[in-house]
C-alpha cells in the first residue's frame, strides 16, 4: 500500500469513527430528551433555599412569565403582542433584580435602560391590544 492510499484509508477511518460518534451522541441526547418529564424545566426553575437572592429573583421572574403566558388565539398579530408583553414584563422583573442586587455600574445602567424601554413597549402593546378589543 503506498503512502497516498494509507493516508486516504486513515482519513476514511477518522471520518467513519467521527460519524459514528456523532450518531451515538445524537441518539443518546434524543433518548434523554424523550425521557425528561415535560414539567422538568419548570421544576429546575423553582427557586431553591440554597439560591442567592438574585438567583431566586431571576428564577421567580421566569416562573411567573412561563406560568402567566396567555393562550394562543391563532391570530399571529394578537399572539405576538400578548406573548411579547409577557417577555417584556419578565425582562423588567429581571432588570429589577439586577438593580436591587447587582454591583456592576454598567450592568445596573443597562438594567435601568431595559426597565424604561420595556415599560414603554408594554404601553405600546397595551394600546394596540385595546384598539383591537383584546
Amino acid at each position: 500500500m503506498n503512502e497516498g492510499t494509507r493516508t486516504m484509508t486513515r482519513l476514511s477511518l477518522i471520518a467513519l469513527s467521527s460519524a459514528l460518534a456523532i450518531s451515538a451522541a445524537s441518539a443518546q441526547q434524543s433518548a434523554s430528551k424523550r425521557a425528561m418529564d415535560p414539567g422538568m424545566h419548570m421544576k429546575m426553575m423553582m427557586p431553591m433555599n440554597s439560591d442567592s437572592t438574585a438567583t431566586k429573583g431571576y428564577k421567580q421572574s421566569m416562573m411567573t412569565m412561563m406560568s402567566g403566558m396567555p393562550a394562543y388565539t391563532g391570530d399571529a398579530d394578537v399572539d405576538f403582542m400578548k406573548q411579547m408583553k409577557g417577555h417584556h414584563q419578565a425582562a423588567i422583573d429581571m432588570a429589577k433584580v439586577e438593580l436591587a442586587n447587582g454591583k456592576d455600574a454598567e450592568a445596573k445602567k443597562l438594567a435601568q435602560e431595559i426597565v424604561t424601554a420595556q415599560e414603554k413597549e408594554i404601553a405600546t402593546i397595551d394600546a394596540w391590544l385595546k384598539t383591537k378589543g383584546k
